[in-house]
């Protein structure tokens, strides 16, 4: 388990490193870390219970700890364990308060910046920002650098407002896309933990999801996402894609899988599915997926939406949890290294109609190259035009995590706009922290 002190760091690097090296990595990691060595951790909101609506499941994940061989990473401990969310730890919750540890630098420069935006001042004296301002529009945000070893191992967050719950809008298809893998890995987990719980009928079940292989000599099932599955993955950024995941799934497991993953945070929020994607049509008069038996009229299951208990809102995210699910995901650490990998393949080849702002935005002012790489998702309706973002800029050295959120009256043009602007400002931060 990942514990943010000083000594409890020391014997996590113990046997893996001399002491020279280990009091060096320590010295680096404590300048960086909030609050210092030997001051308390800050305080955290109280965790809330799981609603009760959630069934209580058991998941598993392939357990990574932070290792020094050549260099300090994080490395398989060669085993899986259960899911708790101190076990996804990205590395900027205290364990012992879940309180956030900061960049310092990093989230002061930040806030320093957004405090013009209401200003109009320089960078945002001008369009779309001006027309943002004066529609009242709000803007979260979740930054992490993850620029060098010590950084990806032990990052801090800069965060501006990054705890609000939002209405999400397709951005929640992250939870949807983490409960696929994390899915196949419980189904797995069971198979060779018990192998006679795979009957017959729980076969059956699974066909709508998964191919299934059986070991001549075993018997054990190792179970693969099927064709129909795959390409719902594919093509999230469908609502009726995403609704057959979420329906396969169900949103009791989905909602398990956040919890206990910590994407949902008992203290913070998170990322919350609380109801299916399928938009009513006003221009046919019709719901957009109603051609399967995935699908029934509206979003919500009976006995009705499921609020997220932090702010009551069906479909939910706030920045800070997809900061988390990008930390991550750079970790290699969602589950396992071959489901992060799946999901980085998935998050970098999305359609034109959901591809990223952030990636307009840095290519248009000459700060993305053609060696560099983003894994992006967004989420955007008439109010909502949101983007989380693992960008790696390869060319400069640079790799960081960009969380936007934003809400608006000012029309999809203009926060479009805004999104594709201010990742300039927000790239401007990250090379310039040490």
């Amino acid at each position: 388990m990942y514990v943010r002190t000083g000594e409890e760091f020391v014997e996590t690097l113990s046997g893996n490193a001399d002491p020279s090296t280990r009091a060096f990595t320590l010295r680096r990691w404590s300048v960086q870390s909030y609050p210092r060595l030997g001051q308390p951790a800050p305080a955290a909101p109280p965790c809330i219970p799981m609603p009760g609506w959630i069934r209580r499941l058991k998941h598993y994940f392939s357990l990574k700890v932070p290792q020094v061989t050549h260099r300090l990473e994080w490395k398989s401990a060669g085993r899986d364990e259960e899911l708790l969310p101190d076990g996804l730890n990205p590395g900027y919750f205290y364990s012992t308060t879940h309180a956030l540890a900061r960049d310092l630098d990093l989230d002061k420069r930040l806030k320093e910046l957004m405090a013009k935006l209401p200003a109009r001042s320089a960078p945002f004296a001008n369009d779309p920002f001006k027309t943002f301002v004066k529609t009242g529009g709000t803007i979260r945000i979740a930054l992490v650098d993850l620029s060098t070893d010590s950084k990806m191992v032990f990052p801090g967050v800069a965060e501006f407002n990054s705890t609000q719950m939002t209405q999400a809008g397709s951005l929640a298809k992250l939870g949807l896309l983490y409960a696929a893998f994390q899915h196949r890995f419980d189904v797995n987990i069971q198979a060779r933990m018990s192998p006679t719980s795979i009957t017959a009928d729980r076969l059956r079940d699974l066909a709508t999801t998964y191919n299934a292989i059986q070991d001549a000599r075993s018997r054990i099932m190792t179970f693969f996402f099927n064709a129909a599955f795959l390409a719902a993955l594919d093509g999230i950024c469908s609502n009726c894609q995403a609704s057959k995941i979420s329906r396969s799934l169900g949103l009791s497991y989905v909602n398990s899988a956040l919890w206990k993953s910590g994407l949902y945070d008992c203290r913070w929020g998170g990322i919350w599915v609380g109801a299916h994607y399928n938009e009513w049509d006003n221009v046919n008069k019709k719901w957009e997926c109603d051609k399967s038996p995935f699908f029934y009229k509206g979003v919500c299951p009976d006995p009705g939406c499921f609020l997220d208990p932090k702010g009551g809102l069906n479909l939910a995210v706030n920045a800070l949890s997809v900061a988390t699910f990008f930390t991550l995901l750079a970790q290699d650490r969602l589950i396992d290294d071959d489901s992060s990998q799946s999901l980085k393949a998935i998050l970098s080849k999305q359609p034109d109609e959901c591809g990223s702002q952030f990636k307009e935005g840095l290519k248009d002012v000459g700060r993305f190259a053609g060696t560099d790489r983003i894994y992006s998702k967004i989420g955007v309706t008439q109010a909502l035009s949101h983007e989380g973002a693992l960008i790696d800029r390869i060319s400069i050295g640079k790799k960081y995590v960009a969380v936007v959120l934003i809400v608006s009256t000012a029309g999809k043009a203009i926060n479009r706009q805004v999104r594709h602007d201010l990742i300039e400002h927000l790239d401007k931060l990250i090379v310039a922290n040490p």
